[in-house]
C-alpha cells in the first residue's frame, strides 16, 4: 500500500522503495469500472429515490457552493452488486486486480478516459500512469509473504480511519457480506484494523475469522474473495442498504446486556475533540450551547466515550438529536426514521454528503450554519454559532 508521501516521492521523481511492484499489462479494453460483468451479481437492482430536503437552513455558510444539490429532488441509486474473485489482489484501499490485470476501481468512473481524468487521491494507496493503450499500475507488496487461506471477504474504502468514512462506506459492505458469504467465509480483510470496525465484526458474530489489513496482503493472490460494488452516492444508500442498517441497529438493541440509560432528546457534543485536536474546528461557544439545551431538557453525550454498541442504541432510543457537524452525528443512520436532526455546521465540503445521508435514512433535518474566526483556514478554522439560532432551530423543528 502506498503511502501519500510514497505518492508524492513517485510524481516528483524522487525514488520509491525498493518493494514496488509495477504491472504495465492492464490492457485499455480492461481497465473500465462498468465491465464488471464477468465477476459481479447484482444484489440490489437500480432505483429512484426522493430526498425531501432540509426542512429549514438557518444562518450563512462560508461557501454557498456546499448547499448546491442539497434540495427536494430524485437521486438514481445504481444497483449494488456482489463481486466474487479469484485469484485478485488488492492494490489500494477501494481497488483490485484481477487474474487478468484487469482494474477494479470503485471512484465511481465508467472508462478508462474519464479514470485519468480524476485528479489523483492520494488516500487511494496505489499510483496509476497512461501509457497509449494501458495503464501502469504502482502499489507496494509486503515481503511478508502472508497468504490467507480459503474464502475471504474484502472491505473497501477511503479515509479507513475516520469514524464517519466507516459508518456510510464500510459497515454496509459488512452487513451485505455477512449475510451473502456467511457460511464461507475463512479470513477478512479490511483496509484498517480500527476499535469500531473490530466492534462491528462482534456484534455481527464475526469476531471469530482472523482480520488482514490490505497492507499486509496487498498484491498478493487471494484464492478466493467476495467484496460489494458501491453502496451509496455520495452519502445517499440505496433503500435495501438502509434497510440493513436499520435491522441491524434493532438487533444490536435487542441483544444488548449492559444497563447503559438512553434519552430521547441527545446533543452530540464535540467538546472532547478541542482538547485532542484543539486545531481542527473547534467550536468555541460549546458550552453555551450544550448549557441553552440543557433547559429545554436536552442530555450531552460525548461519542468517543461511548462504545460503538452504545452509540448505535443512544441513537436508537433518540428522538431529537442535536449537534456540530461531524463523524458523531453521521450516528443518526442508527436512528428510526422520522427522527428530527439539527446539524449544526461550519464551513465543510461535506453538506451535501450528510445531507444525502439524512435524506436515505428518512430523518427530518435542517441545517445552522457558524461563524468561522480565520476565513484563511476555513476547514480548520475555530468557529462559534449562534445560540438563539440554535434555539431557533429547536423551535420550528417542533413543528415539523
Amino acid at each position: 500500500m502506498l503511502s501519500a508521501k510514497d505518492i508524492e516521492d513517485f510524481l516528483s521523481g524522487r525514488k520509491l522503495a525498493p518493494d514496488v511492484i509495477c504491472r504495465n499489462d492492464v490492457l485499455y479494453t480492461s481497465v473500465n469500472s462498468s465491465d464488471l460483468s464477468d465477476f459481479c451479481v447484482d444484489l440490489y437492482g437500480a432505483v429512484q429515490t426522493a430526498h425531501r430536503g432540509p426542512e429549514f437552513i438557518i444562518g450563512n455558510p462560508f461557501d454557498s457552493d456546499c448547499l448546491k444539490g442539497v434540495s427536494k429532488k430524485v437521486v438514481n441509486k445504481a444497483p449494488v452488486s456482489v463481486l466474487e474473485l479469484d485469484d485478485a489482489r488488492v492494490v489500494g484501499r477501494d481497488a483490485f486486480l484481477s487474474s487478468c490485470d484487469s482494474l477494479i476501481d470503485f471512484s465511481g468512473s465508467k472508462l478508462i478516459d474519464d479514470f485519468i481524468k480524476k485528479p489523483l487521491n492520494k488516500h487511494k494507496g496505489y499510483i496509476w500512469k497512461h501509457r497509449r493503450n494501458s495503464l501502469s499500475i504502482t502499489y507496494r507488496a509486503p515481503h511478508s509473504g502472508v497468504q490467507p487461506k480459503g474464502v475471504g471477504i474484502v472491505v473497501h474504502g477511503v479515509e479507513s480511519g475516520n469514524y464517519g468514512s466507516f459508518l456510510f462506506r464500510m459497515l454496509p459492505q459488512l452487513l451485505i457480506l455477512s449475510r451473502y458469504a456467511i457460511d464461507r467465509i475463512d479470513y477478512i480483510v479490511v483496509p484498517e484494523r480500527t476499535p469500531w470496525l473490530m466492534s462491528a465484526l462482534l456484534l455481527l458474530r464475526l469476531d471469530h475469522l482472523c482480520v488482514y489489513e490490505f497492507s499486509e496482503i496487498c498484491g498478493v493472490p487471494l484464492e478466493k474473495f467476495f467484496a460489494v460494488g458501491q453502496t451509496d452516492v455520495e452519502g445517499s444508500f440505496h433503500p435495501n442498504i438502509y434497510e440493513l442498517i436499520d435491522e441491524f441497529s434493532d438487533f444490536t438493541g435487542s441483544t444488548a446486556t449492559d444497563d447503559f440509560e438512553f434519552s430521547k432528546k441527545v446533543y452530540l457534543s464535540r467538546n472532547l475533540s478541542k482538547i485532542n485536536r484543539p486545531n481542527y474546528r473547534p467550536l468555541i461557544n460549546e458550552d453555551e450551547v450544550e448549557r441553552s439545551l440543557m433547559d429545554l431538557g436536552f442530555s450531552i453525550a460525548y461519542p468517543e466515550t461511548l462504545s460503538f454498541s452504545q452509540q448505535i442504541r443512544l441513537m436508537r432510543n433518540a428522538e431529537f438529536v442535536v449537534g456540530p457537524s461531524g463523524s458523531g452525528m453521521l450516528n443518526s443512520v442508527f436512528s428510526r426514521p422520522g427522527v428530527k436532526v439539527v446539524d449544526i455546521e461550519s464551513f465543510t465540503h461535506t453538506v451535501r454528503q450528510h445531507a444525502h445521508i439524512y435524506d436515505s435514512t428518512e430523518k427530518k433535518y435542517g441545517f445552522v450554519f457558524g461563524d468561522l474566526q480565520d476565513v484563511n483556514k476555513p476547514i480548520f478554522s475555530p468557529w462559534t454559532v449562534e445560540s438563539n439560532h440554535v434555539l431557533e432551530s429547536i423551535d420550528l423543528m417542533a413543528g415539523v
